[in-house]
């Protein structure tokens, strides 16, 4: 399985992201409703461990990015950030790790909770981006993917929506 996390609005998914195999990918996007913000009560490492504790459809994230194949992100980006509801989405996969810590690649970092390690691939569609803006957004999607255990990663740049095939 790969989970395809997107922000885009239905009309813009239906026309910018082009799917080749629909069966092997769960997609997560904001078509209902917003995901309710990580509160940290780590109730997805004490209380139902694996599970975030808000039952709003999006609480399987830690469950989904532990056991995929691949994590593909379609994101806009202010900054030099994820945008708020890809933030959000990884703020709530934070099950896929224990809360006790190992060291990896040298440095401290919370221990992987499935043996999965995804590959973890962003494409960044905002315009008009500086250098230092990419330059943060490539540390940050880095930072994701140690964090999140990925085997590896990869950031794409877009001058705005264009044709995305998955």
């Amino acid at each position: 399985m790969n989970v395809l996390l997107h922000d885009l609005s239905l009309e813009n998914a239906n026309h910018y992201l082009s799917i080749n195999d629909k069966s092997s990918l769960q997609i997560v996007c904001m078509f209902d409703k917003p995901p309710v913000k990580c509160i940290g009560c780590f109730g997805c490492w004490i209380k139902n461990p694996g599970e975030c504790i808000m039952k709003d459809g999006y609480n399987h994230m830690g469950e989904y990015f532990g056991n995929c194949e691949k994590i593909i992100i379609v994101t806009s980006s202010r900054y030099g950030e994820f945008s708020v509801f890809i933030k959000n989405i990884i703020d709530r996969s934070i099950s896929a790790v224990h809360p006790y810590f190992v060291k990896r690649n040298g440095e401290m970092h919370h221990k992987l909770r499935y043996n999965n390690r995804p590959s973890f691939n962003v494409i960044c569609y905002s315009d008009d981006l500086s250098v230092d803006e990419k330059e943060t957004f490539e540390e940050r999607v880095k930072a994701a993917s140690v964090n999140l255990g990925a085997k590896e990663y990869s950031v794409t740049f877009t001058n705005g929506l264009k044709e995305i095939v998955i």
